[in-house]
């Protein structure tokens, strides 16, 4: 991989590279250019890449023996450079590099190239380079502390100078790295290299200076000379430079991060912090590097961080910014969700990828309030990929052929995973987004397919030979046939459901009816029936009759909304969407001999009332589930909806009469609350009209931080990886109460995959101010699969 940026303004360019190019390195010696390489030093010589964040320590001691390695898995989902060394080595033309490092696949990943090392250089004229010089395939790494070795030449002539090397996690796994060599051939000229001692204040408002002390800053300030904070030079001017002393001074639209002087193109160390006390706005984007198929829409979160105070009454608008951006990315395929911003949170950028060729695609955003200076993302990324096959497993055992062969009628446990055209397996962009594939069931009575929202789910019904296809929205499809021949006994014979589609109405209590019959060939006598997903079902009026190794089943089931006490008893309407009615029946013996069949009944909002949807993106809080009330132009409450996205798929709530209203999103605590489209008073929503027989659909629900003295939780969020079945790896969550009064903890737990998850903690039932407790979360995968759970804190909050 290799991209040149060409500018016409170098301070411009710089930052850009500092970016793009993930940042450059460090040297020492006349042939070995890496200092401290087996980490023995703690990370002297190395800088962690700022939006490479760890919330503890990066380097790791596995064996307790003293022997330290870098942890190449931040605690976010994070892909990109994670650490460099910078780097100041000149006469290197034509000299080659030798990399070696010892590699450690934790949990033993076998797909994708999770290593990639980078070498950054400068030609002659003042472009900055970056080579990728080595990628390690996870499969090949089978033992731990398992030597890599790679080899680069660089281009014979034209290279000014040698300026950093980079480890990038690009794929999923945990990976430790140590006892890294980066050897160059020939006599290179190794430089000093910039190193930042002190800064004389870290913290101060817009117009504040700040006196930077330290060493090799250069004696005057060159062209390709600059100083950075939070990776941007934006709002900083140079008020003196000496090879020992630069003295700046910061205002808008300058942030807060790491300082870093830059000698020539050289970094310096960047573990000195510097944090703007004025009113202001920032940018961050949820996830840096994201791959979508081609034909899918690309979402991008661009978050909006409002600090010490800050306001605005107009709204934070967006656009691409086309210095950075590809031209492919152009307004014409692409759309800002939730503008303008006027509170805390963020808007979703998207971008249609059907007219995009397979590639990445550098990306960048400018926000504006109008009157603040504008804001500046800097660098992400999109790869836009084709498929060119989807992997099928049959009780984990890859499918080669066209067809499996299913005797048992029951759910089969078949899963896929999609390969792009170069062989390499396609993930889920993020981890709140499934791969878009789309499953068909040529006989839904034979072979039912069912979405739940961790994925599909199969079940043998009948005997036959159905097929199933599997397609994406490139136009890539596979298709397997089913051959279903099970056994007469036991055997669900028929199940039928009149009608098979119902409307949301409760009917003032009563609900929906449905007739149920099932006839089932058993020995035993045993017989189940029942209703997939969070139903309020009345079946008392079923009833079994048996026979001579038979059984019948019939009755009349209501089908009726929630009673919700959170609204003193309010009757919620039925949940929209598609369920599954099931019938079961065992052999003698019961246990494994079990057998169902299941019939699809969907749920529609009923005729003349209108229906509200959309996405929740969490945001620092959690909004699985939550309410959406409904005020009249006056201000009154009316009623409310449960909404219900799990895993932050998309909802519909429905059987709302037409009419003008102002909508309020009520998350109980786990997020903070506020008005649509993004307003935190009444006479700031903004007024919509409902119609009957339509859909509004709300662009994204935003699950921000509840409150400023809401409760600290530090990670927000953990990706624990690819994990061996059975094994167990753990991370402390820390709870903390930033509020004035003490808060009560009523309960703390798991929420989702609780068979993978689990949690214990040191929390006291009363938490005073300022002080903080430890949860640990356990994960231990027991089937193959995502996993996705969501720690869960329940109690008051006084503040």
């Amino acid at each position: 991989m290799k991209w040149r940026i060409k500018s016409g303004c170098f301070s411009c360019l710089l930052i850009l590279a500092s970016l793009l190019f993930f940042m450059p390195i460090r040297s020492s010696g006349a042939v070995e250019l890496i200092n401290n390489g087996d980490f023995q030093d703690s990370l002297m010589y190395w800088n962690i890449y700022e939006q490479a964040e760890y919330e503890g320590n990066p380097l790791v001691e596995p064996n307790l023996d003293g022997n330290f390695k870098l942890n190449l898995h931040p605690d976010s989902n994070y892909f990109g450079l994670v650490v460099y060394q910078p780097l100041n080595v000149t006469n290197v033309s034509g000299k080659t590099l030798t990399l070696s490092m010892k590699v450690t696949n934790v949990w033993n990943v076998v797909d994708g190239s999770t290593v990639n090392a980078y070498v950054a250089y400068v030609t002659n004229t003042n472009i900055l380079v970056q080579e990728k010089i080595a990628s390690v395939q996870n499969s090949t790494i089978i033992t731990p502390d398992q030597t890599v070795t790679a080899s680069y030449t660089l281009p014979a002539t034209g290279i000014r100078k040698i300026i950093g090397f980079g480890l990038a996690k690009e794929d999923n796994g945990e990976f430790l790295v140590d006892d890294i060599s980066l050897n160059i051939s020939g006599s290179p000229t190794i430089g000093t290299l910039p190193r930042i001692n002190s800064i004389d204040k870290d913290s101060g408002p817009y117009g504040a200076t700040i006196t930077i002390t330290g060493e090799n800053f250069g004696s005057t300030q060159a062209l390709t000379s600059t100083v950075t904070i939070g990776g941007s030079e934006k709002g900083i001017t140079v008020l003196s430079w000496s090879n020992t002393q630069v003295q700046i001074k910061i205002d808008d639209p300058a942030l807060e991060g790491s300082v870093i002087v830059v000698n020539d193109f050289v970094p310096s160390n960047n573990d000195k912090k510097f944090r703007v006390t004025s009113p202001y706005y920032d940018l961050w984007i949820f996830d840096s590097f994201k791959t979508y198929i081609k034909g899918s829409t690309a979402k991008f979160f661009i978050g909006t961080w409002f600090q010490n105070g800050y306001s605005t009454t107009s709204g934070i608008n967006f656009s691409l910014d086309t210095s950075i951006t590809h031209p492919s990315i152009t307004s014409s395929i692409v759309s800002f969700k939730n503008t303008p911003i006027k509170i805390e949170g963020g808007a979703i950028l998207e971008i249609n990828t059907a007219g995009l060729n397979p590639g990445v695609y550098l990306i960048g955003v400018i926000a504006n309030d109008g009157v603040m200076q504008p804001r500046e993302t800097g660098v992400f990324m999109l790869e836009v990929v084709s498929v060119g096959n989807i992997k099928l497993y049959l009780d984990g055992n890859e499918v080669t052929g066209n067809s499996i062969n299913i005797v048992r009628q029951r759910f089969f446990n078949l899963i896929y995973e999609v390969y792009d055209t170069q062989g390499r397996r396609v993930n889920p962009p993020s981890m709140l987004e499934m791969i878009p594939v789309n499953v068909q069931s040529s006989d839904e009575d034979l072979l039912t397919v069912y979405r739940q929202f961790w994925g599909h789910q199969f079940f043998a019904n009948d005997n036959g030979n159905p097929t199933l296809t599997f397609s994406t929205p490139d136009g890539f499809s596979r298709t397997l046939t089913v051959n279903i021949s099970v056994p007469d006994l036991p055997k669900v014979v028929s199940l039928g459901i009149v009608p098979d589609q119902i409307v949301n109405d409760p009917n003032n209590g009563f609900g929906q009816s449905i007739t149920y019959s099932a006839n089932h060939n058993t020995t035993g006598n045993e017989v189940g029936y029942g209703i997939y997903g969070m139903y309020d079902v009345d079946w008392s009026d079923t009833e079994v009759i048996w026979g001579e190794g038979t059984a019948s089943v019939y009755g009349t089931w209501y089908i009726k909304g929630i009673t919700d006490t959170n609204y003193n008893d309010y009757l919620m309407p039925i949940k929209i969407g598609e369920t599954l009615v099931t019938g079961a029946c065992y052999a003698a013996g019961g246990g494994d001999n079990a057998v169902e069949r299941v019939k699809k009944l969907r749920i529609i909002n009923k005729p003349g009332t209108a229906m509200v949807s959309g996405q929740v993106i969490p945001a620092g809080g959690f909004g699985e589930m939550f309410y959406i009330e409904f005020y009249d132009t006056q201000g009154n409450f009316l009623f409310p909806r449960l909404a219900e996205g799990y895993h932050f798929q998309p909802f519909t709530v429905g059987f709302i009469p037409p009419g003008n209203y102002k909508l309020k999103f009520v998350f109980g605590g786990n997020a903070r609350d506020y008005w649509y489209p993004n307003a935190y008073t009444f006479e700031d929503a903004q007024t919509i009209n409902l119609v009957g027989n339509q859909n509004f659909s709300l662009p994204y629900v935003l699950a921000t931080e509840p409150m400023e003295n809401s409760p600290w939780i530090n990670p927000v969020r953990k990706d624990f990886g690819t994990r061996p079945l059975g094994s167990t790896v753990s991370q402390i969550f820390t709870f903390k109460n930033l509020g004035t009064l003490p808060m009560t903890i009523s309960g703390i737990g798991i929420v989702g995959a609780t068979e993978s998850f689990m949690a214990e903690h040191n929390c006291p039932s009363s938490l005073d101010p300022f002080n903080s407790c430890n949860i640990t979360v356990y994960f231990t995968p027991n089937s193959s699969g995502q996993k996705i759970a969501y720690l869960k804190l329940s109690g008051q909050n006084p503040d």
